[in-house]
């Protein structure tokens, strides 16, 4: 059985340049759409949040780097679970079993309702 320490340092060897080139990518693709013009007459006016909007960061830029941080955090939380979490039963004697999910709803949601807030 490998260790968490050993699959985290494969998972880094794997994933570590990909994750960079995702960030970039995304930021690239902000980048692209920004017109710095408006971006400096805004914030010359005091209108933060007006160029804010105008930098146009949305979720959608990094939609790649989403899928490699999903695509290297569930090996991690997987071995994470199966190697480390204790074998249990309940009070009839089943087994209680655990199991990881790379998604949260609950904290997506929560996140999403801070964010509208702000």
């Amino acid at each position: 059985m490998a260790s968490n320490r050993n699959i985290f340092e494969q998972l880094l060897d794997k994933y570590d340049a990909a994750l960079a080139e995702a960030f970039f990518q995304g930021i690239d693709a902000i980048k692209s759409q920004v017109t710095l013009r408006v971006v400096v007459e805004r914030l010359e006016k005091g209108d933060i949040a007006g160029a804010i909007d105008a930098i146009q960061v949305e979720r959608e830029a990094f939609s790649v780097l989403e899928l490699f941080f999903a695509d290297a955090y569930n090996p991690g939380g997987i071995s994470l679970v199966e190697n480390h979490l204790p074998k249990l039963k309940d009070s009839e004697g089943n087994r209680v079993i655990f199991r990881f999910g790379v998604y949260n709803p609950q904290g997506e949601a929560s996140f999403a309702i801070i964010r509208r807030s702000s």
